[in-house]
């Protein structure tokens, strides 16, 4: 954590001054080497990006036990939508919700991890789905438990890769071959957020919102208990 901390520094140094010439702020930058520039900035930002992404994922595996609240599911959803609305009404990416429920629906968790384990998975769906395609959002209460699915017509994860994109750094070979930029982390941060809530998280490609083998899409679906209960108190149930 402390290596990743200290290479942040220098890069965002790079950074500045590399946001200073191409602003022209130290003059006029010639033509032929403005391209270049621009592609330098883009691959230090990507950086800048895997470092923040170590150490997000440090801090959630060094951290003590979660703050657990009672979380209103229905509105964090409308809220991370509502921060990325602009994204997906500029690729024209119908985007939907359907709560199995008259009432609004809640879990026990830490707001601020679950927030940023769901902003992971619907900023994905923007991400790997091309213009014009469909994100739907399913959530229901099940017994005990609340079921959250998350479904895209985006380009899909070919089915001997979709158990490995919860390792860390890993990025499918579609991605790849596509030329999406990803750190291979995001996965890896939501599957342990899920984790600490004593949820289950797994994946299928093609989803219900295939639209043909160009675009199988890829539905991640979220098991959390409505009500959370800590290690110690497992524990002592058992022995009880």
């Amino acid at each position: 954590m402390s290596v990743v901390h200290d290479l942040k520094t220098p890069i965002a140094a790079a950074m500045t001054y590399l946001n200073m010439i191409l602003d022209g702020s130290l003059g006029r930058v010639p033509d032929a080497l403005e391209r270049p520039l621009e592609r330098s900035r883009i691959r230090l930002n990507n950086a800048i990006s895997i470092v923040n992404d170590i150490l997000q994922l440090t801090q959630l595996k060094l951290a003590e036990k979660p703050e657990i609240s009672r979380v209103n599911l229905t509105e964090l959803i409308d809220e991370i939508y509502q921060e990325m609305r602009i994204l997906f009404v500029a690729k024209k990416i119908r985007f939907s919700t359907w709560i199995n429920s008259e009432e609004d629906v809640f879990v026990e968790a830490e707001r601020k991890l679950l927030k940023l384990g769901l902003s992971n998975l619907i900023s994905n769906t923007h991400k790997y789905t091309e213009k014009g395609g469909r994100v739907e959002i399913h959530i229901s209460n099940e017994g005990e438990d609340t079921l959250i699915e998350i479904a895209d017509s985006g380009i899909g994860i070919p089915p001997d890769e979709q158990e490995k994109i919860f390792q860390d750094f890993y990025r499918s070979s579609i991605s790849k071959r596509k030329g999406i930029e990803g750190t291979g982390l995001g996965m890896s941060v939501v599957m342990h957020i899920i984790r600490q809530f004593n949820g289950r998280i797994r994946v299928e490609s093609p989803s219900r919102l295939a639209d043909g083998a160009e675009h199988p899409g890829t539905a991640f679906f979220i098991t959390l208990p409505r009500k959370y209960v800590s290690d110690a108190e497992q524990v002592a149930e058992r022995k009880a």
